[in-house]
């Protein structure tokens, strides 16, 4: 395979996509996988699907995965259709809190959930041990969270006993919210006839911070990084809620450090970081999500394989006055064309009221998950230094003795 590297000159994404395409490398790929996650990977990489530059490397990166694992030997990890179907049929059976019924499921909805579920390692455990899933608010986060953890703990437990299973945020009130969608949704999977008697043979009871199974005796529990108190567990999934919070940025870097480190001693386990975009880009979300880019962009090396990063977000600040590329921090514009008018009305009248009151940068982080660095005891923006990253070193520092001056002056 071609070796790419996107973060040195004279590569780009959409041209080596092009390239591939047109020697015939994702023929045979188009042919044998018609599932959502590879569909949605064309769609995105053939402009059918408008995308932010961060989803284009990770359906990149899917599409080069389904040719490594015939053309590169060294490359331990495949992807199984059956459990891409597993999940979606699942899917199909959960009912939304607010209708009380299953929902059909957008494009990108079902992308996530194949990829997380469907790709697997040699032992046909999960390849992505650590997820990064972020987007603009009210795109259906939760949602996709809660179904995870519902398959984890009803099926992918797969008759296992003493199980963990953790929904995190950064307080007590903010765990409370998520939990609660949680314990709505299990409640009226209990009723459904396709999880009734799931229910009752595993004697599930939905409590207020936990889900018991009482017959395999796994637990999913509550928590705050507030608290602290996520020692001595080991989770097979674990969901971390607004993980980008900055006013909690120590106490999630320790927690999640906590919870990876539990979950070594547990096997096919997964730890899914779900937010927005914050203010403050010292957050670990934020770091976590550029660290990925640039693993992406070197698609020549296969670091982090056990990492998955999907980042639904404006390329740019001057996109606040670009209204029809907005899906790409919204992808659930994309359920119809319904759907689209009625987000594009409420955006646009948010935008506007965040302009008059001077909170521009609300609306920029939360509606277009853009991260911005508008602290007032900074001197330099966040896009200045974006501004400043170049493609090459300008000198060689290969074997020399580097020094790094950092100017920390205050406004």
């Amino acid at each position: 395979m071609k070796k790419y590297d996107f973060t040195k000159k004279g590569f780009d994404l959409q041209t080596a996509y092009t390239e591939e395409k047109d020697a015939g490398k994702y023929t045979d790929i188009f042919k044998n996988y018609r599932d959502p996650l590879t569909k949605y990977a064309f769609s995105v990489l053939e402009g059918r699907v408008q995308s932010g530059y961060m989803i284009k490397l990770a359906c990149f990166r899917h599409l080069q995965d389904l040719r490594r694992q015939k053309e590169d030997p060294e490359f331990k990890y495949h992807y199984d259709l059956n459990k891409a179907r597993a999940i979606l049929n699942f899917a199909k059976l959960v009912p939304d809190v607010n209708a009380g019924v299953p929902l059909p499921l957008v494009d990108f909805q079902k992308a996530i959930l194949c990829s997380i579920v469907a790709w697997r390692d040699e032992k046909d455990r999960v390849r992505y041990v650590r997820a990064t899933l972020s987007m603009a608010r009210t795109n259906g986060k939760t949602y996709i969270a809660a179904i995870l953890a519902a398959f984890y703990f009803l099926i992918e437990a797969n008759d296992t006993y003493n199980r963990k299973y953790l929904f995190v945020a950064p307080t007590t009130d903010q765990s409370r919210v998520g939990f609660d969608y949680l314990r709505t949704m299990f409640r009226k999977m209990s009723e459904s006839p396709a999880f009734k008697q799931t229910f009752k043979d595993q004697q599930i009871d939905v409590l207020t911070d936990q889900i018991i199974s009482r017959v395999y005796n796994n637990i999913l529990m509550r928590k705050s990084y507030e608290s602290g108190q996520l020692d001595s567990f080991h989770y097979q999934f674990a969901v971390g809620d607004e993980v980008g919070d900055d006013k909690y940025i120590g106490k999630i870097r320790t927690g999640n450090g906590k919870i990876t480190s539990g979950q070594a001693q547990e096997p096919n386990h997964v730890f899914l970081q779900i937010s927005t975009a914050y203010p403050d880009s010292n957050s670990q979300f934020y770091k976590d999500q550029r660290l990925l880019q640039f693993v992406m962009e070197r698609d020549c090396d296969r670091a982090l394989d056990d990492n998955l990063c999907l980042i639904w977000e404006q390329d740019a600040l001057i996109e606040v006055d670009k209204p029809e590329t907005w899906s790409k921090s919204n992808p659930i514009m994309n359920l119809s064309p319904e759907k689209k008018d009625q987000m594009l009305k409420s955006l646009l009248s948010e935008r506007e009221n965040k302009m008059l009151d001077g909170s521009i940068e609300e609306f920029q982080n939360k509606s277009l998950n853009l991260w911005l660095q508008v602290k007032k005891n900074t001197y330099l923006q966040l896009d200045d230094v974006n501004a400043a990253i170049v493609p090459e070193e300008p000198v060689n520092i290969f074997g020399r003795a580097v020094y790094i001056g950092f100017d920390k002056s205050n406004f």
